[in-house]
């Protein structure tokens, strides 16, 4: 029986070995291909509802100021046939680094923009490299899933004040991004001790 016992329990640490080494083999393959199809451009998602789009278009502009030398790519959906909008737009938010949604009180009027930011959080659970973030437009409650991600102003300011200078709070919003985009970790993996099993009562208490 002693042996036996003895028996599962170098089985039981192989095959946590095992899974741990699969696990950074895959990490290791994710990050190389994210960092292949990021390795010329970086590209910028600025998910937006139409009410929006001049404060969208203002805010790529000093994102693209900010992130000096780098060459940007924001994402243009105006030009996208409905029939391909949502492959299209999934496969640029597959290959960017920042995923941006510019919140307002229209920024879920259209399910378009709830498949958008639907597609940036699957997508950051195996691709660490993308990073996510909100910035309000106007005044507005940001969207529940989107609420853990950071905000690239303090809430509950917004780009468009009437109190507070526009450029001002643009400027802010793009060095915000460039630094949630330097600082972009390379896992989404804890790392962790080995384990002893099999676990008793006693190793609990």
């Amino acid at each position: 029986m002693l042996f036996r016992s003895v028996s599962q329990s170098r089985y039981s640490n192989s095959l946590t070995a095992f899974y741990i080494v699969i696990r950074e083999a895959l990490h290791h393959i994710a990050r190389y291909i994210c960092e292949l199809v990021m390795s010329t451009v970086l590209r910028i998602f600025l998910s937006r509802n139409a009410a929006d789009e001049q404060t969208a278009l203002d805010l790529q502009r000093q994102l693209a100021l900010a992130l000096q030398p780098a060459a940007v790519e924001f994402w243009e959906g105006n030009q996208v046939p409905p029939e391909e909008y949502r492959i299209r737009a999934a496969s640029f938010i597959e290959s960017s680094a920042l995923f941006i949604a510019l919140v307002s009180m229209n920024y879920e009027d259209t399910a378009e923009t709830r498949f958008e930011y639907d597609c940036a959080i699957k997508r950051q659970t195996v691709c660490p490299t993308l990073q996510v973030a909100t910035v309000r437009a106007r005044a507005c409650d940001t969207p529940a899933r989107l609420r853990s991600f950071p905000a690239l102003i303090p809430s509950p300011e917004s780009i468009e004040n009437p109190n507070i200078d526009r450029n001002r709070q643009l400027q802010r919003a793009a060095v915000a991004a460039v630094r949630i985009v330097h600082s972009a970790p390379d896992t989404n993996i804890i790392p962790v001790g080995n384990i002893e099993l099999p676990v008793t009562v006693a190793d609990l208490g």
